[in-house]
């Protein structure tokens, strides 16, 4: 999935910073490469990309994260004034800086 987004350095930031996700990379004539550039950045979720690019408007739309311990979590992001719009035991619900709905699922 590639969401577009105005502003792909706060959106990098975010997702790296606040949630901890890491930039894929690949590998081309033997060197290993980060799956970004100034136009796009894919952050690899363990065989499937979430992909960002550089576009005039945020466009809309859903993220569902596997997680494995939700209130550990939420204490992280609290400290970085993230703080769910929605929770229960199973899911937490923040948003991106394009207020893209992030959904923080607990799996057991």
């Amino acid at each position: 999935m590639v969401f577009e987004t105005p502003d792909l350095p706060r959106v990098r930031k975010f997702y790296v910073d606040a949630l901890g996700l890491r930039v894929g990379a690949f590998e081309r004539d033997g060197i290993s490469r980060l799956d970004e550039s100034d136009n796009y950045v894919n952050f690899d979720l363990g065989g499937v990309l979430l992909g960002f690019e550089r576009g005039a408007a945020a466009q809309a739309g859903t993220v569902v994260l596997r997680v494995t311990t939700l209130p550990a979590l939420l204490a992280e992001l609290s400290k970085r004034g993230i703080t769910p719009s929605r929770q229960s035991e199973m899911f937490a619900i923040i948003a991106d800086p394009d207020g893209r709905e992030i959904i923080l699922q607990v799996v057991s």
